[in-house]
This record gives structure tokens, C-alpha cells and sequence, in this order.
């Protein structure tokens, strides 16, 4: 069931901070936008089948929880929710408040989340490769793929891992 952004508690923290604190506005703002989408998301998530002493297990040894797991991934729907997430980000980019991780000192300019949405668009990305390779660990791999295309790294991964 999806919670009305009015009786949100999450939702209305940030709106509390943006109150309290005038100069986070636009950042809580841009939260805001972004958590609504990520909680609207009808992805179709299956439950994966751990049990605690194989998660324990992975965690110990440093392993992604859904390495070699088979994954049950609504492609279609991630796919639509990148995209939208990519429109958002553009917005965010655009008035300096971008919420992706930077890993370089380069500020990300403000159509690296539209190229994202263009290679969305025309299928150029392989999105179940994609989330693959993030539920993998393999960050390399998703870096690779972004740089052959001309896509911001860090920003896809971040995508892609929401």
C-alpha cells in the first residue's frame, strides 16, 4: 500500500528539517522527490530465500547478500523506474543539488541523467545485466559498461542500485 506524502512520517521529517533549517530545503526537497518514487515503485520485489545462517555466512566473508542468487527482477518496471529517477536527477543536477554520490571531483554536469534516460529509452542499456552486476557487487562492471556508452559511472550505479 503506498502512503499519501501528506501522513508520510519520513515525508514530513524532511519537510520538519527543511522548516528548521531553510538552507536544506531545496536538498530535503530533492529527497522528497526521489523517496516517492523509490516508494511508489511497483517493482514486483519477491522475497529471497536466505535463511539467518546464510546471511551470516555471506556477511562474514565479505559476500554481497544477493550474489549467485537467481533473481526474480521485473526488468520492465526497474527500467520505468530508472527512467523516471534519471528525470529527477536531472532536475536536481540542474539547480546544483544532486543526490548521486560523487566518487571523482568532477561535479556531474546536467545532462549526465538525461544520456542515463536516452540509453534507458533506446535499450542500449541492459537493464537485467545491469541489476545483475549490482546485486553481484560487481561495481566494476556497471563502471565499465557506463564508460563505453559515455555515461556517468557513479551516477548509474547509484541508479541502478535504488
Amino acid at each position: 500500500m503506498r502512503r499519501k506524502t501528506e501522513t508520510d512520517p519520513l515525508i514530513q521529517r524532511l519537510r520538519q528539517l527543511a522548516q528548521a533549517s531553510p538552507e536544506l530545503a531545496a536538498k530535503t526537497h530533492s529527497y522528497e522527490k526521489t523517496l516517492t518514487l523509490l516508494r511508489d515503485a511497483d517493482l514486483q520485489a519477491a522475497l529471497v530465500p536466505l535463511t539467518s545462517l546464510q546471511i551470516e555466512e555471506k556477511l562474514r566473508h565479505g559476500v554481497p547478500l544477493l550474489a549467485n542468487m537467481e533473481l526474480d527482477i521485473d526488468v520492465a518496471a526497474a527500467r520505468e523506474l530508472m527512467i523516471k529517477l534519471a528525470d529527477a536527477e536531472a532536475g536536481t543536477i540542474k539547480k546544483g543539488l544532486s543526490l548521486h554520490i560523487q566518487w571523482k571531483k568532477s561535479k556531474p554536469d546536467d545532462h549526465a541523467a538525461l544520456r542515463i534516460k536516452t540509453a534507458l529509452n533506446d535499450n542500449s542499456l541492459n537493464v537485467g545485466q545491469l541489476l545483475s552486476h549490482v546485486a553481484a557487487g560487481e561495481h566494476g562492471a556497471v563502471s565499465a559498461e557506463a564508460e563505453k556508452q559515455g555515461l556517468d559511472p557513479a551516477l548509474l550505479l547509484t541508479m541502478a542500485e535504488n
